[in-house]
């Protein structure tokens, strides 16, 4: 065969410098200035908010802890979960840790469920004005755009199959979990959660209309 050839040559990965190597020792993190602790807080079959994976992030932090340094609670957990059993954990170590406060730390942690929890809900109200506008013969979309043009007092949110990820889905149950042992309910918080997760059968239910129309009903099952 001839003609011009070209040689490519694998070049050896670059080393990571040791700042940036990741690592599941937890002694590398008596080193660090900073640690953030943002491990998984999924639900229990029951619902429930499922923390070992944090207590057992903490237990093995409190174990190498220095004095100075900072220490981040990242993962989405309900009010006083910092108090107890975060900052008893921590503070066995024999170190007193400093928190960057808002007032309290359950302000700090409504603060994170507030902003994410309000997503949900605002996407809960469009995915059920969704629903109403596909039963009633009204383009959602062209309602959307039309609010869209007013300068101040509206955000959009778009509607789709429901809410995916860690946290939006999440994150309304941790809210909602507290609220019974003070007589109450979140009432606007559960909402939103039953009109996301009827999203992804309305969305299969328009698939199926339309493959109705298109002459391939047996192509999806409900």
């Amino acid at each position: 065969m001839t003609g011009a050839t070209t040689a490519y040559r694998r070049r050896a990965p670059s080393r990571l410098p040791t700042a940036r190597r990741p690592s599941a020792r937890a002694s590398r993190l008596a080193k660090a200035d900073a640690v953030l602790v943002c491990v998984p807080t999924p639900l229990t079959r029951n619902r429930e908010p499922d923390l070992g994976s944090l207590t057992d992030s903490t237990q093995a932090l409190a174990e190498v802890l220095q004095s100075e340094q900072l220490v981040v609670l990242d993962s989405t957990t309900y009010p006083r979960n910092t108090r107890e059993p975060i900052l008893r954990i921590l503070e066995e170590s024999g170190l007193s840790d400093q928190l960057v406060r808002v007032s309290t730390p359950e302000a700090a942690e409504l603060t994170k469920l507030l902003e994410n929890i309000f997503r949900p809900v605002n996407i809960a109200l469009v995915n059920e004005l969704a629903m109403l506008t596909d039963r009633i013969g009204i383009d959602i979309w062209e309602v959307l755009d039309a609010a869209s043009t007013k300068p101040y007092g509206f955000m959009r949110f778009e509607p789709g199959p429901g809410i995916d990820g860690h946290c939006l889905p999440v994150d309304p149950l941790y809210l909602s979990w507290r609220p019974p042992e003070l007589d109450m309910s979140l009432e606007l918080v559960e909402l939103s959660g039953k009109v996301n997760q009827q999203m992804p059968y309305h969305c299969l239910a328009k698939i199926q209309r339309t493959l109705n129309t298109l002459g391939v009903a047996d192509a999806v099952r409900l």
